[in-house]
């Protein structure tokens, strides 16, 4: 843009210092690009309330950025597989199931953010694609770090896993990673036994000091979670639940991680994500040809979640420390 040199000549002597940098101001407002708008496609894995909260914070977050965004089922999208990465700059899967299918059906170079999603490693979200995401499982140490603080006598946990499964084998090591010095981990894999109350038996028969619960699919359904609440209820063992869900359903203590906290956090990550310019990620030279990973999953926040009613039933004491320090305590009536 040209300078209009015949306005400084109109202006008395005194202004026009001040018109010319006036002028030179705008010419460099007007030549300024504005931050650039993208658009985000948000993939839920259902309807589920927990989904639509986190969705309706990551909206708000990415909006607050200046982005479009639009939201849709998982189950309305699997036909359009094919012509998905013109939908839009960025996805954002909301669940395990909404995550791991966008991250098979994306192009490789294709920005992914996540939310509500359990063990992203294991699930194959850390890879080369360019992505950033918060896991919904609490790390293993800081749940026993939850389970002794609540019952400072627990030495012996009980797990229940499936030997034929290798996630669930190696959830079961990892498990056994974390226990601290003098304690030890009793596990029994349901697919020995003929169906999941003979190998909830089983578990119980051995003198567990509490049962322990993770977010393992291959091992624990609505039916098998229902069933080890009310053995373990019979037996007066306590149980770790892997989510606030499972503690109001009977187990006595777990940690519990908010929807809406986890879909505000991925629409933070997931505006810096597009403010970063995402791309693919180049090849180590020395990696011998394996990509390197993209990112970190960013770890949830967490509240412990206490059930009393179950306590005093089982005839367990809970540390007052502990009861101060919950985020959720289901008294009796």
């Amino acid at each position: 843009m040209n300078r209009p040199e015949h306005i400084l000549n109109e202006a008395p002597p005194w202004r026009r210092g001040w018109l010319s940098g006036v002028l030179c101001l705008l010419v460099v407002l007007l030549g300024a690009s504005p931050a650039a708008a993208e658009r985000v496609l948000v993939v839920l894995s259902s309807a589920a309330a927990p989904y639509k909260e986190a969705e309706a914070e990551a909206t708000a977050k990415l909006k607050s950025a200046g982005h479009e965004v639009q939201s849709v089922l998982m189950s309305d999208l699997k036909t359009e597989a094919g012509t998905l990465a013109s939908r839009a700059k960025l996805f954002m899967g909301i669940g395990t199931e909404a995550a791991t299918w966008l991250n098979q059906s994306l192009p490789a170079g294709m920005p992914l953010a996540y939310c509500l999603v359990t063990d992203p490693q294991q699930n194959g979200l850390v890879g080369e694609r360019p992505a950033t995401g918060v896991r919904a499982d609490v790390p293993l140490s800081e749940q026993v770090k939850v389970i002794q603080e609540s019952l400072p006598q627990t030495k012996k946990f009980g797990v229940l896993y499936r030997s034929d499964q290798a996630g669930s084998k190696a959830n079961l090591e990892a498990m056994r990673t974390a226990l601290p010095a003098g304690c030890t981990l009793e596990a029994v894999a349901v697919n020995d036994y003929n169906g999941a109350a003979a190998a909830i038996s089983a578990l119980l028969s051995r003198g567990v000091d509490i049962v322990w619960t993770t977010a393992d699919a291959a091992v624990y359904d609505k039916a098998s979670v229902t069933a080890l609440l009310k053995a373990a209820l019979v037996a007066k063992t306590p149980v770790f639940g892997y989510s606030a869900a499972v503690v109001r359903s009977g187990a006595l203590i777990g940690l519990a991680v908010e929807a809406k906290d986890q879909g505000a956090r991925a629409g933070e990550l997931a505006a810096g994500l597009l403010a970063g310019g995402a791309g693919p990620l180049p090849v180590p030279a020395d990696s011998g040809g394996a990509p390197k990973a993209s990112h970190s999953p960013t770890a949830p926040s967490a509240s412990i979640v206490l059930n009393l009613v179950v306590s005093e039933k089982i005839e367990v004491k809970l540390g007052k420390g502990v009861i101060d320090k919950a985020g959720t305590v289901i008294r009796p009536q």
